[in-house]
This record gives C-alpha cells, sequence and structure tokens, in this order.
C-alpha cells in the first residue's frame, strides 16, 4: 500500500468530474464537495473548541456559514 495521500483539490476534481456528469451537474458537483468539505471542517472545529482548544478569535465557527448570515 501506497503512502500517497491526494490533496483536496484531486478529490475535489475526482469527486466533481466522472466521464459520465454533464458540465452543469459538474458544477453542481464542485458545489455539493465544497458544502461538504466544510461541514467537515466545521465539526473539526467544534471537536477541537469543545476539547478546550482556544482560538486567536472569539468562538464563531468561521465553517459555519450560517452563522455568518445571520
Amino acid at each position: 500500500m501506497s503512502d500517497y495521500i491526494p490533496d483536496t483539490e484531486e478529490v475535489s476534481n475526482m469527486y466533481s468530474s466522472p466521464s459520465w456528469v454533464t458540465l452543469a451537474e459538474e458544477s453542481e458537483r464542485y458545489e455539493e464537495f465544497d458544502r461538504w468539505l466544510d461541514s467537515v471542517k466545521a465539526e473539526a472545529w467544534d471537536e477541537g473548541w469543545n476539547a478546550g482548544a482556544s482560538w486567536p478569535q472569539d468562538d464563531t465557527n468561521p465553517y459555519r456559514k450560517e452563522q455568518h448570515d445571520e
């Protein structure tokens, strides 16, 4: 087994651009991937915060879009 780990851009491209996807679907799939990635980052941020980590800002999770739209 290889130690190779694809970067985020590679995974996004693999998910969003399979050969059977139309251009319109491809755009939607990139947006879907970005939403998924933001949710993973938000969960990780919350987990760190709840574990007692302190960030150099307030307690607003920068990956939760709904907090910034209020």
